[in-house]
């Protein structure tokens, strides 16, 4: 039970744990009926360096590749059976965070609404292309936006199961701040999200994305492109022309982290890559003002009123 008579379900699992075989693939729905769901005594995250979104020591790696899980907040006496459900998708630079940063008890309540809050795969983890995985034209195998599946996997398992939560399942509403709204465009461009959802709210959300050539960015061939993952296999010490992808999905966890975080190049944001499949070739901005992706559902995007005083208050130059 939460505030003003909320009720909170934490910890359900949405899909199968993305390890071993299932790092870099598709996330696979939950089949199995004995999962257990018993609330996590520690915030469930993906990993990821600390940070102010996931606590920590400084300089540590935290999370587990077992986090694809979802919180749910619904109003604890809801005046109609069919509540609009809200789907977060949290910020962080699509490399931190996880879907504890706020407590949406409150607002369920108050807005009699369903709020679903997801985690999804971060980082390296989430967004990655090579010719191990991917094939020598790196479109082989195409997909490499996995935090993106991810997103759509929660979306899949909302659709069939909200209604058991007191939600309607053609009310859904995405919305997302930062990273988080930069995803909500990724869906709006994806034909993987068609019919999922039915409103979009992007909170200081930005439209970049990459070619698979330039997420590779072998010998660095678009300096412009940092950790790219030519360049993060090369630090992980493997030869980037001879390793294979059971090599590349047996690198420790803390490993993988290191070899990507530890660059000395300044942009970290992971590419959302245009595989052709999640993402439409042409990009997320060009994508989003084609006819053939449009999903014809209202959107709201904007600036978050103070966004920029956080890196304000973060800067040693201003404090």
């Amino acid at each position: 039970a939460g505030p003003e008579g909320s009720l909170i379900f934490r910890d359900i699992p949405f899909a199968e744990p993305p390890e071993g075989d299932r790092r870099w693939a598709a996330p696979v729905a939950l089949t199995a009926p004995d999962h257990d769901i018993t609330p996590k005594a520690e915030p469930v995250m993906c990993p990821q360096p600390q940070s102010m979104a996931s606590g920590g020591v400084e300089g540590e790696y935290l999370g587990s590749e077992d986090c694809l899980y979802l919180d749910i907040y619904t109003p604890g006496t809801p005046d109609t059976k069919d509540l609009p459900v809200m789907l977060w998708i949290h910020g962080g630079s699509n490399v931190t965070g996880h879907k504890g940063t706020y407590d949406f008890s409150r607002f369920a309540a108050r807005e009699q609404v369903v709020v679903v809050v997801i985690n999804y795969r971060l980082g390296p983890f989430g967004w990655f292309v090579h010719p191990a995985l991917n094939g020598a034209d790196l479109n082989t195998s195409p997909l490499a936006n996995f935090g993106t599946l991810d997103m759509v996997e929660a979306l899949r398992w909302t659709q069939r199961n909200i209604t058991s939560f007191g939600g309607d399942r053609d009310n859904v509403t995405i919305f997302g701040e930062s990273a988080g709204g930069r995803n909500v465009f990724s869906l709006l461009a994806s034909p993987m999200a068609d019919g999922l959802f039915h409103r979009a709210i992007a909170q200081s959300g930005h439209v970049r994305s990459l070619t698979a050539a330039e997420a590779h960015n072998a010998e660095r061939e678009f300096p412009m492109v940092d950790r790219g993952s030519w360049e993060v296999v090369r630090e992980l010490g493997l030869d980037n022309v001879s390793v294979d992808a059971q090599t590349l999905r047996a690198v420790a966890m803390d490993d993988l982290l290191a070899a990507y975080f530890e660059l000395e190049e300044d942009h970290i944001q992971p590419a959302v890559i245009r595989d052709g499949v999640v993402i439409p070739e042409e990009g997320v901005l060009a994508a989003l003002a084609d006819p053939r992706y449009a999903k014809n559902v209202p959107v709201m995007a904007g600036t978050t009123r103070d966004e920029v005083t956080l890196w304000l208050g973060l800067s040693r130059y201003f404090v």
